[in-house]
């Protein structure tokens, strides 16, 4: 890409950082080289070069099956490497978050593995509107983010809660229903404030799923679980 300013730069070199601090982890995508040029106009390009998947992502992947859906083996395959892929960015020093975790951001690789990607949005730091100004997080939040996939202390900057690897909590929720019901739970700001989520009547998966759903779905930062609890309930 062809890079104008400063700020955009600067993002594009942390985005690299964290590909190079996360590389080698069997769920998140290879970074393998990249190279910044300043050109004679003063534009910068930068080139990143990541591993090849030629399955695509899994949005593709949703749209060859919109007829039949996922089986619950399915999903919990897609949402389980994801999971290990967040994990090992919560459990970073200091811990990263992803910030904009959905379908379009999961590849899927040759051997069948699930591999998280784009870290655009991915930072260590922790925004805490009361501090950092709102107006200034408002803008950073509606540039790097994905206004389905935002945690209720995303879109209520004056709830008091900070906004950091918890808010990956919540879109890992949101992503699981999405993979079960090819539908996104929440369509307005107000649906996510208030957490309320409808579960198709009809609905082929185990009770197990739609809990762990609700458990990461919780408006309370709190109270919401960490990737551990999320990784044990996986197992168990």
């Amino acid at each position: 890409m062809f890079v104008n300013d400063e700020e955009t730069l600067n993002g594009c070199k942390n985005e690299i950082q964290v590909m190079r601090k996360l590389t080698g982890h069997k769920n998140i995508v290879r970074y393998m080289a990249h190279k910044i040029t300043c050109l004679k106009n003063g534009t910068h390009e930068v080139l990143v070069l990541i591993e090849y998947c030629s399955r695509g992502h899994v949005l593709d992947f949703m749209n060859k099956r919109l007829s039949t859906g996922f089986t619950e083996d399915e999903v919990m395959r897609i949402f389980s490497d994801v999971v290990e892929a967040v994990a090992k960015m919560h459990h970073s020093n200091p811990p990263i978050a992803h910030r904009d975790l959905k379908v379009e951001n999961v590849l899927i690789h040759d051997q069948g593995r699930y591999l998280l990607c784009d870290f655009g949005s991915a930072s260590s730091r922790v925004l805490e509107p009361d501090k950092n100004g709102v107006s200034s997080v408002e803008e950073e939040i509606s540039k790097l983010t994905t206004v389905q996939y935002r945690s209720p202390e995303m879109v209520d900057l004056y709830s008091g809660f900070a906004i950091g690897p918890k808010s990956d909590i919540w879109a890992l929720g949101v992503l699981l229903y999405h993979l079960c019901f090819f539908n996104l739970p929440f369509s307005t700001t107000l649906s996510i404030q208030t957490g309320e989520i409808s579960v198709p009547d009809n609905s082929p998966f185990s009770v197990e799923i739609h809990r762990i759903i609700q458990f990461c779905l919780n408006v309370d930062v709190a109270r919401r679980p960490g990737k551990d609890k999320i990784v044990y309930k996986l197992a168990f």
